[in-house]
């Protein structure tokens, strides 16, 4: 059974349509603010912006690569786990207080217990770690990226500061 987009509740069809929009928005200001800096021949003079705030990828090793790359797909899984539990729990404050037939898992949402179908507990359980463990494991690699990426941009400094040194 294929799944279409109408077959989508309205709630997961707003959050998508938000989340596209905010998307095009970002890429389209960034889009903006690059031609802008091209077109005022402003190129990074001064002291300040004698290195790139970030390496081009065409300059990282292949460990930092793939630091970048990690951390793009642990953050797509966390957005997306999020998401799903978000989804789910939504849902549950609308379902039933009191067990049934087809309501049989219960879970606290909200301070409040609710009970979640078969399918719902299926995915549940799956969503709710993945986001948990990404969610740290992003945080940990991001901590980790920074860090270098940190010492990177102090090392290039010293070296600006020392061929000024140098020349003077």
């Amino acid at each position: 059974m294929a799944l279409r987009l109408t077959d989508l509740p309205a709630t997961a069809l707003i959050i998508i349509g938000i989340v596209v929009l905010l998307g095009c928005v970002v890429a389209y200001e960034n889009w903006r603010l690059m031609r802008l800096r091209q077109r005022s021949g402003y190129h990074g003079a001064g002291l300040g912006d004698a290195y790139p705030r970030y390496r081009p990828w065409q300059e990282l090793s292949p460990w930092m690569r793939a630091l970048r790359v990690s951390v793009f797909i642990c953050w797509i899984v966390t957005i997306g786990s999020i998401s799903t539990v978000g989804y789910i729990e939504a849902a549950a404050l609308r379902q039933p207080k009191i067990a049934d037939a087809e309501f049989v898992y219960p879970h606290n949402v909200k301070g409040v217990v609710r009970l979640f179908t078969d399918q719902q507990e299926g995915i549940y359980a799956i969503a709710k770690p993945l986001m948990i463990g990404f969610g740290a494991i992003t945080l940990a690699l991001i901590v980790v990226g920074r860090r270098v990426e940190e010492d990177w941009r102090e090392r290039k400094l010293q070296e600006a500061l020392d061929r000024l040194s140098t020349e003077v």
